[in-house]
């Protein structure tokens, strides 16, 4: 079967981890819901006596009811606050939405977050407790249909010391005011953790052999790429997620939904990164990523066979055009080596000593020397 049409299997083990990290993170969450004063609802005090903690635990519930029940702190200035208690806060584009996030206070392997969300939406103000979800928001993203905005939370979620998830989930607000999930995502069973018709969650997987690439140095949100337009979503597509050693897990392709108003569709196809392939000719399998210096370098393996050596200064990242390009590159699979003719010099990366070497060939005696050697930060 061919590399692009290949999916991932995500495992059943993966959808009942989820479904038991809910669980267990939201252990009180009927309690929750009534916001009652006791300090354990809102930061975990198992097996906890000692003053400060507690004192810290019913200020943070003082403060987080403070956020559910008056409406002047939607347009407030809680920055202090927020800082105190290391609550992170999310807003949506239009300003309507907001999230505050904080750690649950229970430690082991699986790292659980608490979240309320505040909703001003048609001059009525809401604010609630949000049951089953232990993920930590990282971005709030928007598309507007007709029944309203669709808000997306881009989320991560860590379910091991080695096992972590980033996805979409998908809210709208009802007729209440609530946030209520939307069903706005094609289901796919390699992407969803529900069959058919249309789920609020898509999501992916990755161990911790597999390393945010440098390609999303701005964080795990970036891993997901939208258009400018809103209407696009980009979803990065990992092959052999258990076998992290193997030569072809380290790419990225992308699963590609589109928008249309009501619903993101699936196109059932994977396509070459989407911010690469405005400036490159041709699909390219990524192979090496490190960083050079003052510079970001990718060597892909293009389809007919050859390599290319792609590189950007450090503060263009991708978003603009790589600064050098070099084809027609070659590997050495005994030497562990790939080789790019550019010119009178010859650049020679070691995949196994992470050192790349740059020679230099004079046109009038033809005589070779090392022009640089670099040892890299490889990813």
């Amino acid at each position: 079967m061919n590399k692009k049409e290949r999916h991932l299997q995500i495992p059943l083990i993966i959808i009942i981890m989820m479904f038991a990290a809910s669980l267990i993170c939201c252990s009180h969450g009927d309690k929750r819901n009534d916001n009652s004063s006791n300090p354990i609802e809102y930061y975990c005090m198992d097996g906890v006596t000692d003053p400060e903690t507690l004192a810290y635990a019913k200020e943070l519930t003082r403060f987080v009811e403070t956020l559910l029940h008056d409406e002047t702190t939607f347009n407030a200035d809680l920055s202090a606050q927020l800082d105190s208690f290391s609550i992170t806060l999310r807003t949506s584009p239009d300003g309507k939405l907001k999230i505050y996030s904080w750690w649950d206070g229970a430690y082991g392997t699986m790292v659980c977050y608490n979240s309320i969300y505040q909703i001003f939406y048609n001059n009525k103000f809401h604010a609630e407790f949000m049951q089953d979800f232990a993920e930590e928001p990282e971005a709030i993203r928007q598309v507007e249909s007709s029944e309203g905005p669709v808000y997306l939370v881009q989320n991560l979620f860590q379910e091991s010391s080695s096992l972590f998830a980033f996805g979409l989930k998908a809210f709208t607000v009802n007729k209440k005011g609530q946030l209520v999930p939307a069903n706005v995502f094609e289901c796919i069973p390699e992407l969803s953790d529900t069959l058919g018709g249309y789920s609020n969650i898509i999501y992916i997987e990755s161990c911790h052999y597999l390393p945010p690439s440098l390609f999303c140095k701005g964080g795990w949100s970036d891993n997901f790429f939208f258009e400018t337009t809103g209407k696009d979503i980009y979803m990065p597509h990992f092959v052999k997620l258990w076998e992290p050693y193997a030569d072809d897990y380290m790419h990225d392709f992308y699963h590609h939904f589109e928008w249309d108003g009501e619903k993101f569709r699936y196109d059932h196809c994977l396509c070459y990164n989407p911010i690469l392939s405005k400036y490159l000719d041709g699909h390219g399998w990524l192979t090496e990523e490190f960083e050079l210096g003052k510079s970001i370098v990718r060597i892909e393996k293009v389809d007919d066979g050859t390599y290319r050596y792609l590189a950007w200064k450090q503060n263009k990242m991708f978003s603009a055009a790589p600064d050098l390009v070099i084809t027609g590159g070659w590997y050495h699979e005994v030497k562990h080596e790939y080789y790019f003719k550019n010119g009178d010099y010859e650049y020679i990366y070691n995949d196994d000593s992470q050192n790349l070497r740059i020679m230099y060939t004079d046109p009038k005696s033809k005589k070779t020397s090392e022009y640089a050697n670099y040892k890299v930060k490889s990813y």
